[in-house]
């Protein structure tokens, strides 16, 4: 039987991107965004259960087991995230890291949104080392036009090997393209730690099938670390349900290290079963309405009850709002500009817009009122936006 891995030494300046102490698996992405609706809070759980064969550079290869619980809160105007993995290699061997981070959401003006963000993690691996890391980060958001949206950041603080700490700075731009049921994303980052400097241009590809099949590949390149590896690296992942609530993840790649939050190079193969439930539903979206109506009247539900194909690309959707005087619409196929529903009948308003099938997100308005998620449609948490609903036209 192969021996577990011991994992390479810390070396400032390799590696950007987080990992699992796996090897690779499914690494922690915080998508901690702006809710454009009502204050009440998204709440989502979820625990990955799975085998790997992993390669760390330099060393033997191994089969992990590992369990990765996460939980995530997403509000109006904070987020909050955390997650955990515990491995076993085949030795007997294990290691644990753990990660928690939270973000502040400042609307800057109708297309930009100012976020600041705080993270603190470690990870321990038996019998060779122990990483943390704590950082503070700053970024803008801003909102383009035909499904477009970029991004500014700025990170700094501290990370640190056994009792040895080092400054870590990072500067990131991104940009960020939707199209129908695919999304194209260009990220360029330049990472200082101790002595160290390098760069790193990281692309991708993101394709949501109907149904939940939702296929992911990354390719990223290195520049400037004396004595690294450039890469490349490519990592691909595929998820697709089982049921609502389950699904399974299958995935593997190269991928660099990451100095700044104690992730080792690797390669890896992976398969997981991953188990997720909501905690906590969206509130109703809320309308405003005359003085004299009691809160329960002014608490009304907005819900897309039929979507009907027509010719060529054009859909209508039909929403069923109570007592409600003016509807809009805001949606990836409406450059996220306000589109205003007819009223057909009493509580049934309708819209027409071209609209290709695949996978779209919407949110709707009320009386003037906030920007929230429709009932009949999947909560997710969008990147700009905050929290929006999905929805599949055939």
């Amino acid at each position: 039987m192969r021996c577990a891995p011991r994992l390479a030494p810390f070396q400032p300046g390799r590696g950007r991107r987080g990992r699992s102490a796996s090897g690779g698996g499914t690494g922690l992405a915080l998508v901690l965004a702006l809710a454009a609706g009502p204050a009440a809070a998204q709440v989502r759980a979820s625990l990955d259960a799975g085998v790997s064969h992993v390669e760390y550079d330099r060393f033997l290869p191994s089969a992990a087991f590992s369990l990765s619980p996460a939980l995530r809160v997403a509000g109006e105007r904070l987020g909050f995230a955390a997650r955990g993995t515990w491995l076993t290699f085949e030795s007997g061997n294990s290691s644990v890291q753990g990660l928690v981070a939270g973000s502040l959401f400042l609307p800057a003006s109708p297309s930009t949104v100012a976020e600041v963000s705080a993270e603190l993690g470690g990870s321990r691996y038996e019998g060779f080392a122990q990483f943390s890391h704590l950082l503070g980060r700053a970024r803008l958001l801003f909102q383009g036009t035909a499904g477009s949206s970029g991004s500014l950041a700025a990170t700094a603080g501290v990370a640190a090997f056994d009792s040895v700490r080092h400054a870590a700075v990072t500067v990131a731009a991104a940009l960020r393209l939707d199209r129908r049921n695919l999304t194209l994303t260009l990220t360029g980052t330049g990472t200082a730690i101790g002595e160290v400097a390098y760069a790193d241009l990281e692309g991708g590809i993101r394709h949501a099938r109907p149904g939940g099949i939702e296929a992911e590949a990354v390719v990223s390149a290195r520049a400037g670390d004396p004595g690294g590896d450039p890469g490349p690296y490519v990592e691909a992942t595929l998820t697709f349900p089982v049921t609502s609530y389950a699904g399974i993840v299958l995935g593997g790649g190269r991928y660099a290290e990451d100095a700044v939050r104690g992730n080792i190079a690797g390669r890896y193969v992976t398969a997981a079963l991953r188990v997720t439930a909501p905690l906590r539903r969206r509130s109703p979206i809320r309308v405003a309405l005359p003085d004299d109506r009691s809160d329960s009247e002014a608490t009304v539900a907005a819900a897309l009850i039929e979507l009907r194909r027509g010719r060529g690309n054009a859909c209508t959707l039909i929403f069923r709002v109570l007592r409600a005087g003016a509807v809009e619409i805001m949606a990836d196929f409406t450059d996220w500009l306000p589109a205003g529903l007819e009223q057909v009948e009493p509580d049934l308003w309708r819209v027409t817009l071209p609209i290709a099938p695949g996978r779209h997100r919407l949110n709707l308005r009320v009386n003037g009122g906030p920007w929230g998620v429709p009932a009949g449609t999947t909560s997710v948490a969008d990147d700009f936006q905050g929290l929006v609903g999905a929805v599949v036209v055939p």
